[in-house]
C-alpha cells in the first residue's frame, strides 16, 4: 500500500459492529455490489466527467472502503501528476488497497482537512460512494457544511448516495434501520437536494446508478441480529407499508430490501 498518514480516532460503537464485515468480504457483500467495474460504471463517468472540467491536482474518495473507486478510476484513464487519495476510519478496509500509486489515510472524513490532502492548498476534488448515510439524520447536514468548508468555490463533490423518489419508500427503509438499532438515515431525492443546496452546494446534475440489494442475511451478519429480529422486522415492515416490489419483498427466511442510488454531481457554490 501506498505513502501513509495516520490519523487514529475511535471507531464509532454503530461502525464497530460492521467491522466483521469489512476487509476481504466487502469484495463479496450485497451480491458484490461494491467490487462490480459494471456497477461501479456511472459513477466513474462522472467522475471523469468532473476532472475534465475542473483539472483537479487532488481527488479524494471519502470513505474509500477497500480502494475501489480510484482504482477503478486509474483503469479508465491515466491521471499524471493528479494525487489519489483513499480514506477510510476503517483500518480493515484501507489494508485491502493493493495500489501502491494510491494513496492512504487513516481519518474520519468529518476530520478530514484540506492541508492533510495537500499542503499546496492546490485544486482539489471529492468522491464518495454510498457514505452520507452513516452520519444519521442529525448529522447529515453538518457534514455537508463542514466538506464545503474545505472546498474553494467551483470545486467539485461527486458522491452516490441512497435516497429515494417517494416519501413512502424513504420512511420504510428508516424505520427498518431503526428497528435494527442502526443509527443510518436515507432522505428522498427532493430533501437531500436542499440540504446540499442550503450547505453550499450547486447541485449540477442528478443521474441514475444500479439499485442495490440487500438480504436480510446480508443485514443479520453486518449487524449482528438474530433470526427473531429479522422475522419480527419483517413482519412489522409488511405490515405498515406493504410489500413493494424493488423496494421491500418478504420472504420465508425474512426479506429483500432494495436500496436506490443517485449519482450527484455538485460544486461548491
Amino acid at each position: 500500500m501506498g505513502e501513509q498518514h495516520w490519523k487514529i480516532k475511535s471507531i464509532d460503537p454503530g461502525i464497530a459492529r460492521e467491522i466483521g464485515f469489512h476487509g476481504s468480504h466487502w469484495h463479496t457483500a450485497h451480491g458484490g455490489y461494491f467490487a462490480n467495474s459494471t456497477i461501479a460504471r456511472p459513477l466513474i463517468s462522472a467522475l471523469k466527467d468532473a476532472i475534465a472540467i475542473s483539472s483537479p491536482a487532488v481527488v479524494a474518495d471519502l470513505g474509500a472502503g477497500t480502494g475501489f473507486i480510484l482504482s477503478e478510476l486509474r483503469m479508465h484513464g491515466q491521471y499524471p501528476g493528479v494525487r489519489l487519495i483513499n480514506v477510510d476510519i476503517s483500518e480493515r478496509q484501507l489494508e485491502k488497497g493493493v495500489d501502491s500509486r494510491i494513496l492512504s489515510l487513516h481519518v474520519s472524513i468529518d476530520e478530514i482537512t484540506r492541508e492533510v490532502l495537500d499542503p499546496g492548498n492546490r485544486p482539489l476534488l471529492f468522491v464518495m460512494r454510498s457514505v452520507l448515510h452513516y452520519f444519521g439524520h442529525k448529522g447529515l447536514r453538518p457534514l455537508l457544511a463542514y466538506l464545503r468548508s474545505q472546498m474553494k468555490t467551483g470545486e467539485f463533490f461527486v458522491h452516490q448516495t441512497i435516497c429515494f423518489e417517494q416519501e413512502c419508500d424513504a420512511q420504510r427503509i428508516n424505520l427498518l434501520f431503526q428497528r435494527m438499532r442502526v443509527n443510518k438515515w436515507f432522505p428522498t431525492v427532493s430533501e437531500l437536494s436542499t440540504y446540499l443546496r442550503e450547505e453550499g452546494w450547486t447541485v449540477e446534475r442528478i443521474s441514475p446508478a444500479p439499485n442495490i440489494l440487500a438480504t436480510s442475511q446480508d443485514l443479520a451478519e453486518r449487524y449482528q441480529l438474530g433470526k427473531k429480529d429479522i422475522y419480527r422486522i419483517r413482519d412489522e415492515i409488511s405490515q405498515l407499508y406493504g410489500e413493494a416490489p424493488g423496494m421491500f419483498v418478504a420472504t420465508p427466511d425474512g426479506f429483500y430490501e432494495y436500496g436506490h442510488f443517485k449519482i450527484f454531481t455538485c460544486r461548491a457554490t
